[in-house]
Order: structure tokens, then sequence, then C-alpha cells
């Protein structure tokens, strides 16, 4: 069971008819949305799986962060 907190907390979800991406409260995992992008319905996964689809994308986009970090550092201290 979610608490209130978990609830709130976002994940995200992958339209199956455009592949838009969307954020979805976790406490609505299993029921039925509709996209933003082209207005079809489709069935969220559950919880669990919002949570770990946001959790990919944030470790993903934390390591595409720092890979450009190092990029700038290279190029700074190279000069």
């Amino acid at each position: 069971m979610l608490t209130p907190q978990r609830r709130r907390m976002l994940g995200l979800a992958e339209c199956p008819h455009c592949g838009h991406e969307l954020t979805a409260p976790l406490g609505a995992g299993g029921k039925t949305a509709r996209c933003t992008a082209c207005d079809q319905r489709f069935r969220l996964p559950s919880a669990e799986m919002l949570f770990n689809n946001a959790a990919v994308y944030l470790m993903l986009n934390q390591v595409e962060d720092l890979h450009a970090d190092d990029t700038r550092r290279e190029i700074r201290f190279s000069a």
C-alpha cells in the first residue's frame, strides 16, 4: 500500500500509441490515462513500474550531466 506521500510522487509512463513520455502520480498506477500528445487512452503501468521508469530516467540524465561536466572540464584545462 502506498503512503499519501508516495502517492503524490511522480513516475514516468510512455504512451503506447505515440511514444510520448508522461508523468503520473504513483497512486494512478494501473489506472486508465489519456495521452496529452495524441489524446489516446491507455492503461498506466503499476506504481512500481512508474517509479522504476522515473528512477532510470533520472540516473541516465545524471550520467549525461556528469559526462557533460567532464567534457567542459577537459576543454577548460586543455587550453
